[in-house]
């Protein structure tokens, strides 16, 4: 991840990005029970996306939208101060993303 910033001349979001993915990270293995979760990072075309995905579809459904629907409120919080926007996408099915995006500077 951090070659891929490095590599499109994003370093001053080095630092930020980083610690976003250490805080939604640590909240998607403390709320989980042990599911996998994927980490991804996308460049749009003035913006970085940073996604952190855990699929809870295999817990009963009733425990996966109890879960889900408790939005990781310190981990938010803070990660909010280092991006643009932040926030939480829960679907049915059990999966839930939290996300972060970043403006771009002009080059």
């Amino acid at each position: 991840m951090c070659v891929h910033l490095i590599e499109h001349r994003l370093l001053y979001l080095l630092d930020d990005i980083r610690f976003a993915v250490s805080e939604l990270a640590t909240d998607a293995i403390a709320r989980s029970t042990g599911e996998p979760f994927e980490v991804s990072l996308q460049a749009r075309s003035d913006t970085v996306l940073l996604e952190v995905r855990v699929d809870e579809s295999q817990r009963s459904p009733v425990s996966a939208l109890a879960s889900a629907a408790d939005s990781p409120q310190r981990g938010l919080a803070v990660v909010g101060q280092v991006s643009a926007d932040c926030g939480v996408d829960v679907e049915l099915g059990g999966r839930r993303t939290a996300w972060a995006a970043w403006a771009t500077r002009s080059r």
